[in-house]
């Protein structure tokens, strides 16, 4: 076995001079002698709204309408029927609804007529009103 290391008396300290160091004209970054954010932005990266399965059956009644309103600065009525707006709109935000059963949970919240024409449709929408949403 081979062991190797480097003591204090081994290292070497390097330092490059002013005279070897080549400065640009300009610099590759236009940043480079800021030290501070210019532009900050305020948003949401991860919105679900009542169209992901986990955001709307765990309640969520809101859709992505409704989140852009909100985002805008506008007021809406919230999932508890109370007045609801931000103190300062967002900057951005991004609806993140997952794409697996898109909807599915606004669907049974509303009774869609095209769910309830199957089986299954009426099965879950049975499920989700009684509270249960067992085997869904």
């Amino acid at each position: 076995m081979l062991v190797t290391g480097v003591t204090g008396a081994q290292a070497q300290e390097f330092t490059l001079s002013e005279e070897r160091h080549e400065t640009r004209e300009t610099p590759y970054s236009p940043y480079v002698d800021e030290h501070f954010p210019q532009n900050v932005y305020f948003g949401d990266t991860h919105l679900h709204t009542s169209w992901s399965a986990d955001a709307g059956m765990a309640g969520a009644t809101l859709g992505p309408d409704a989140a852009f309103r909100v985002a805008r600065g506008e007021e809406v009525e919230s999932q508890s029927g109370q007045r609801f707006k931000l103190i300062r709109p967002l900057d951005f935000v991004v609806v993140a609804d997952h794409a697996e059963n898109l909807g599915i949970a606004d669907y049974l919240n509303r009774g869609d007529p095209i769910l309830l024409e199957t089986e299954v449709g009426r099965r879950w929408y049975e499920y989700f009103q009684d509270g249960s949403r067992r085997s869904l």
